[in-house]
């Protein structure tokens, strides 16, 4: 395989690598934001005003443990907000893993220098690379330049 074959699978390996924390990245927000909307319409149907419920989920998935708001004294309360704990943290840790995944890939990226140097092989036009400069790939060196110049 020559060079440009060994970038190009290196980057198209980057970008499947990448893909997948961003993939998992909007999943994760899309399931945070399913579950706060829920939670709060949970809070709602026991009789809470939509700003204290939603306040009440925000507490509860941040794991800020602020208080309640309100008094938590129905089992459906202690069950709805246990739900909220267990559901609400488990997202928010998986949240903050994709989020480290997507920053350290494009630090990673941009240390690497991967997107730069493909935008510079993109530009390359009737290139050949030869890998190895000894005894044939020099002999092999000046039939490409000849052939070159006889086109």
């Amino acid at each position: 395989m020559d060079r440009n074959g060994d970038l190009s699978a290196l980057s198209a390996g980057a970008n499947s690598v990448l893909g997948s924390p961003l993939r998992l990245l909007s999943g994760t927000v899309i399931y945070v934001a399913t579950l706060f909307v829920i939670s709060t319409m949970g809070y709602v149907r026991a009789g809470w005003p939509l700003g204290d419920a939603a306040y009440m989920v925000l507490l509860t998935i941040f794991s800020v443990g602020y208080g309640e708001i309100r008094p938590v004294d129905t089992t459906f309360l202690r069950l709805w907000t246990t739900m909220t704990i267990v559901l609400g943290c488990t997202g928010m840790i998986v949240l903050t893993g994709a989020l480290v995944q997507v920053f350290t890939l494009f630090q990673f990226r941009r240390l690497l220098g991967l997107d730069k140097m493909q935008t510079e092989i993109e530009k390359l036009n009737n290139h050949a690379i030869i890998c190895g400069y000894g005894r044939i790939g020099v002999q092999l060196a000046k039939a490409l330049t000849e052939a070159r110049h006889l086109s």
